[in-house]
């Protein structure tokens, strides 16, 4: 492994290692969502990155359903030599981004889980700054 590939998988971990153990606020306890139907001429499509180690897996899936719940299509896609579980999730909304392009859908919502990727698709520039902001940067464009 060369210093740039150490750097990388080095700075992704620390990342989401501050994502995930950041001291919360709010002494809430997290609740459970329930799916919920799109609402009509909507279809909805989720989507969630696999990361085991151990095991060498590396998946994404993606879920289209309309608005009675019923599916549309399941995509799952299998990646190799991916480093970092982060990577894994950005590369699941890039596979449900063509799901909906192959659809042509346009009344379309992707929901996901997240939370680090998300926030940064969304307005948080700083975290569009690590190794993957690039990558983040081209799926912000095509929202």
């Amino acid at each position: 492994m060369d210093l740039v590939d150490v750097h990388t998988k080095t700075q992704t971990w620390l990342n989401e290692y501050k994502g995930w153990h950041e001291v919360k606020k709010s002494s809430e306890v997290p609740t459970m969502h329930k799916w919920q139907k799109p609402v009509h001429g909507w279809i909805k499509c989720n989507f969630d990155g696999a990361w085991d180690e151990n095991r060498a897996l590396r998946r994404s899936r993606v879920v289209v359903r309309d608005k009675n719940g019923k599916f549309v299509v399941v995509k799952s896609v299998q990646f190799s030599r991916v480093c970092s579980p982060m990577l894994v999730e950005i590369l699941a909304i890039c596979a449900a981004m063509e799901v909906g392009r192959q659809l042509e859908a346009t009344c379309l919502i992707f929901e996901g889980d997240a939370l680090l990727v998300i926030k940064a698709l969304q307005r948080d520039t700083v975290a569009n700054n690590g190794p993957f902001g690039h990558l983040l940067h081209d799926i912000h464009l095509m929202l």
